[in-house]
């Protein structure tokens, strides 16, 4: 609460525009283990010291690359509370992330890689229910009772209660399991809003309009091959996915081509008369959509 109310009124008397109160050396009262005054001299030494070293790039980022920064110096009384406010919550976090390193388990999620920040509001905090909150803070400082923890903390001897690996790691629970691999538990979720897009997609298709007619027909030949009808099928339920061979950047109009990838194979497609080509595409996905849907139904379905 002091980060940023605490420094914020001590530089409020500090600069006063009253002479008596500059004069007056009040105390702004905090708690025993974080003083105001102090991070704020720390903070402006800080920011002191950066304008001394000039203007730095971070990163892959070229020379003069990016917003110039606002100097102590040349900053206003106002640009001044922004930027020690903002030094005294870095000062803060690079505190809490050097704890945090320091601690083998709690402190894993500091080897993360590729993941993306989220910003998250109180109001945010106050909306997300008990259960689920409670899970994603125990899980991202892995505190869950999983078998390894049990196992640390109890000494019991716990296994996996689907591939019976003994002392599964958290890791191995949420995200390694070779048998909710294979059953397709993981992605039970996002099959489920696939399903969801493709009952859409079908409602709007069959509310549009019916595919081109036999008169009219798009054939699709393979890239570089002669304008003659492909013999050979693709088994819908293996095609993974579908992609858009687009044009060149500055053109615009219909896809040149589509992708789709299988299994263990790629099929570049393009369409010999490209009138109805968008449309296709999308039936091809609604077609894709349907055959997993289909193949979910066989296979045992886990909630």
């Amino acid at each position: 609460m002091f980060w940023g109310t605490g420094p914020r009124l001590v530089l409020e008397l500090r600069e006063s525009t009253d002479e008596s109160v500059r004069n007056a050396n009040a105390k702004v009262p905090t708690g025993r283990k974080w003083n105001a005054q102090t991070e704020v001299d720390q903070a402006v030494g800080r920011l002191q010291h950066r304008e001394i070293m000039g203007r730095v790039q971070v990163g892959r980022a070229g020379s003069g690359w990016g917003e110039t920064p606002c100097f102590w110096s040349k900053a206003n009384r106002k640009q001044r509370k922004e930027m020690v406010v903002a030094e005294v919550t870095r000062m803060e976090e690079d505190r809490y992330k050097i704890k945090a390193v320091s601690q083998g388990r709690q402190g894993s999620w500091t080897t993360w890689e590729g993941i993306m920040n989220r910003n998250i509001s109180w109001s945010d905090v106050w909306k997300i229910p008990q259960a689920r909150l409670s899970f994603l803070i125990h899980s991202t400082y892995d505190t869950l009772p999983c078998p390894w923890n049990l196992h640390q903390w109890f000494g019991n001897e716990e296994s996996c209660l689907l591939c019976n690996a003994p002392n599964a790691s958290l890791q191995h629970i949420l995200a390694g399991c070779k048998v909710a691999l294979s059953q397709g538990r993981y992605r039970w979720r996002h099959d489920q809003v696939l399903r969801k897009l493709a009952e859409v997609l079908e409602e709007c298709r069959q509310g549009s309009g019916q595919p081109p007619s036999a008169e009219d027909p798009t054939i699709f030949v393979s890239v570089g091959g002669k304008d003659e009808q492909d013999d050979s099928t693709i088994e819908l339920s293996k095609v993974q996915s579908v992609k858009v061979v687009a044009r060149k950047r500055r053109e615009r109009g219909l896809p040149r081509a589509f992708e789709i990838f299988t299994d263990s194979k790629s099929y570049v497609l393009k369409a010999r008369d490209e009138k109805h080509a968008e449309e296709w595409l999308q039936y091809i996905n609604v077609a894709v959509a349907q055959a997993k849907e289909r193949e979910n139904r066989e296979a045992t379905t886990y909630l």
